[in-house]
Order: structure tokens, then sequence, then C-alpha cells
């Protein structure tokens, strides 16, 4: 069964990359959103195993993103991961606080980036990597 995984990232080159490791991952698809709104409605229409979600977004952050997402009562059970250059404790505090998985910190390679997401979808999907 496949898994379908959103980057919601307002950074088209996140995008390139994540597709970049997803290929290498026969039963994992991934789709993108630039924006919070545009996220949201993908996560309403497809409703993905995983998301990630970056935190500094223009018009709407990823934190009010969050609890837009929450405050549907039908998407209470979606996995999201906050993804942000920040690793500021606060933030990760609230994004928990609003209902987040967890918090990932952006990589600055290729090869970490593969190992984060390879360490999350065993960790969320066992045998799926």
């Amino acid at each position: 069964m496949k898994r379908h995984l959103l980057l919601i990232d307002d950074d088209d080159d996140e995008f390139d990359l994540l597709t970049t490791i997803v290929g290498e991952i026969p039963l994992l698809e991934c789709s993108y959103a630039n924006s919070g709104l545009k996220g949201i409605a993908l996560i309403e229409a497809t409703k993905p195993d995983l998301v990630l979600l970056d935190m500094n977004m223009p018009v709407m952050n990823g934190l009010e993103c969050l609890k837009k997402i929450f405050k549907n009562n039908e998407l209470q059970d979606t996995r999201i991961y906050m993804y942000s250059n920040s690793s500021a404790e606060d933030l990760k505090q609230q994004a928990l606080q609003f209902g987040a998985t967890g918090c990932l910190t952006k990589p600055s390679t290729l090869d970490s980036l593969r190992s984060i997401l390879h360490k999350l979808l065993n960790d969320t999907f066992p045998g799926l990597v």
C-alpha cells in the first residue's frame, strides 16, 4: 500500500530535495503545497498519511496553519511534523501544544534529509523504507 507525504513549504527547493529522496522509496508518493491555504485544501482533499509543515511562511505561518487544520474534526488524526530552520524550543512547544506530532529541524544536506526522512518513515510505517 502506497503512503502519501505532503510537504507544505513556501520554498520550491525543499520540494525538489524531498522528491529526490521520495523517488528512492517505491511505496511513497509526495505532493506539495507552497502556502498554508493550499496545504489545508490538499489535506482536506487527499488525507495524506504524513505532513511536513514549514514553520516560517508568509501570509499564514506554520502555527496558524496547524491550528486551522486541527479545527477540522476529520483531520484530528493527521500526522503533522513541523519542519523548520528554527530550533527555538518555544516554537516547538507551541507546535506540540497545537497538535503537531513532532518537530524536525531542516537539514543542510541531502544525505541528512534522507536520514531524517528514513527514520521518520520507519518510526511511522515500519517496513516502508
